[in-house]
């Protein structure tokens, strides 16, 4: 089982080299295979339709099963660097990226630009959460008093889930449209 072990610590080693460019922070959410870096200019992936990809920045709502994985990585392997860069990159969201009403800057339309070190959004910066459910554990371990507003928001999930069926059917989405 631990055979797999070594490519882990190889992609989050070469992970955490490129967080240089951010304070040592923020991950890269894409990276030139060739230098290990940022891609330099207005690089979008050719398979991203939108900036999801978060070019030029970092995305810790897709990149939660990663932060997970650091910090499993740390426990398998007993090196503390890869929880260490987890918890860099947890807590400098949680100082950057909460706006005033508690609420994450994050999802499928807005992300962290590492350049112009900002929240940066685009088609309205809607906090579209989706596939990912947040890894509360972790906020509520780093900063309690922070990850409150959602938790709160979600606590009752049927009334949840009825408050979205009325709105799909009163308002019911275009088609092509992810």
């Amino acid at each position: 089982m631990t055979h797999y072990l070594p490519y882990c610590e190889s992609h989050l080693k070469q992970l955490i080299s490129a967080t240089s460019e951010t304070g040592g922070a923020f991950w890269p959410s894409v990276l030139d295979v060739r230098t290990g870096r940022y891609p330099d200019g207005e690089h979008v992936p050719r398979r991203v339709y939108r900036l999801i990809g978060a070019p030029r920045g970092s995305t810790l709502y897709w990149d939660q099963p990663m932060v997970a994985s650091a910090y499993a990585l740390s426990q398998a392997t007993g090196d503390p660097e890869y929880a260490r860069a987890a918890d860099n990159y947890v807590e400098a969201f949680l100082s950057c990226c909460v706006a005033e009403n508690g609420m994450f800057q994050w999802g499928n339309h807005i992300y962290y630009d590492v350049r112009e070190q900002r929240v940066a959004s685009f088609n309205g910066g809607h906090h579209e959460l989706r596939p990912i459910l947040p890894a509360w554990d972790v906020f509520w371990r780093h900063a309690p008093e922070k990850p409150g507003y959602w938790p709160r928001r979600f606590a009752d999930p049927w009334k949840t889930v009825n408050r979205l069926r009325k709105t799909r059917h009163a308002n019911p989405p275009r088609r092509g449209h992810a």
